[in-house]
């Protein structure tokens, strides 16, 4: 078995007037698996175990969200990195509804992150972020089974189908 690569995934849902919308993401054409809607997420930076990000954590420190995981620590990272991804991949920077950000700077900043040229930990100090993590509930914690992803995605596609 290859070494496992630690990813997180993050699932957004707001209450709208009739039901709760769900944000999910197509996939590139071009890409494997092209045009298949997933969650935003991707692979835990080492970037995403930076103490500094984890001393920008809301009421979750390193110790319980790694608790939560079963692990013995940079649990936290994984929070971390369902942030960083949720912002990388469809703009939407989380943050405090107390706190006030600038438009224009998080477009340009994005822009930045995705090109390589910023990270994470610079944008929330420049925005003067708390992440919110103390309001992400983690739901499962698992490896992805030994088998081939085509394989995976077809059964998963039939179950869904059936």
């Amino acid at each position: 078995m290859e070494s496992v690569r630690p990813a997180s995934t993050i699932m957004l849902a707001r209450n709208s007037k009739d039901n709760i919308e769900i944000l999910m993401v197509r996939r590139n054409t071009k890409s494997v698996f092209g045009n298949l809607y997933v969650f935003p997420g991707g692979k835990v930076d080492i970037d995403d175990r930076s103490e500094e990000l984890y001393s920008l954590s809301r009421n979750l420190d390193d110790v319980d969200a790694s608790r939560a995981l079963g692990m013995q620590k940079d649990g936290l990272a994984y929070w971390v990195a369902g942030l960083r991804e949720c912002f990388e991949e469809v703009g939407i920077l989380l943050h405090d509804a107390s706190q006030i950000i600038d438009h224009q700077l998080k477009v340009n900043q994005r822009t930045e992150l995705n090109n390589g040229k910023t990270n994470f930990l610079d944008i929330c100090k420049a925005q003067k972020l708390n992440l919110p993590t103390d309001s992400m509930i983690p739901i499962s914690h698992w490896i992805t089974p030994e088998v081939e992803v085509k394989d995976l995605i077809h059964g998963f596609s039939n179950a869904l189908s059936g």
